[in-house]
């Protein structure tokens, strides 16, 4: 669902995967935005966001999953935040196990990750660095910097940014602002 005139997307059920794309290439801007899981069912999934997106089966994937879950259907998730480079053969769809392994597979590269858990009723704002060759991630808890992950890869060098969630109800994004650019984006179906 939608709020605050299409600048706040609540997903509200425990879905597959899914993204929200935004209108606009991610390459070199600086992007900031805000996420929150308002009591999320006593789930502990994953939320976050794609970049550099070319395709249903080519983007680069930060994500954050609250809690180690082995899974018979996708595998084993570790909690913590990762960053995954998803680069399927001919462009096809990412499978569920693709997107949920903390190891990564045939079809995903693990490019970062570590072990800490998101909270709920927290608010984590992000700020995302895309330009040809250079990621820069950092994520807060106000004002206390969480996670600060610079790195370097060239699979991507321009794409659509958006927002992330893979079995986790109660998410809601919010705030997503390109900066310096002195705007808000609405995000749409």
């Amino acid at each position: 669902s939608f709020s605050a005139g299409g600048t706040v997307a609540r997903q509200e059920v425990n879905n597959d995967a899914a993204m929200l794309l935004g209108p606009f290439d991610a390459a070199n801007k600086k992007i900031s935005g805000t996420w929150r899981v308002d009591g999320g069912g006593g789930d502990d999934d994953l939320f976050g966001f794609v970049f550099g997106y070319q395709g249903r089966g080519q983007f680069y994937l930060f994500d954050w999953k609250n809690g180690d879950q082995d899974s018979p259907d996708h595998g084993f998730g570790e909690r913590g935040m990762s960053l995954r480079l998803v680069n399927v053969a001919g462009g096809g769809d990412p499978s569920s196990r693709d997107l949920f392994q903390s190891g990564g597979t045939a079809n995903t590269s693990i490019l970062k990750h570590n072990t800490l858990p998101w909270a709920i009723n927290t608010d984590y704002t992000y700020l995302l660095g895309f330009s040809p060759g250079l990621i820069d991630i950092e994520v807060f808890e106000g004002a206390t910097s969480l996670e600060h992950w610079v790195l370097n890869d060239n699979t991507y060098a321009s794409g659509r940014f958006g927002v992330y969630v893979f079995s986790q109800q109660d998410v809601v994004f919010s705030d997503v602002l390109v900066v310096p650019e002195p705007r808000t984006y609405t995000l749409t179906r």
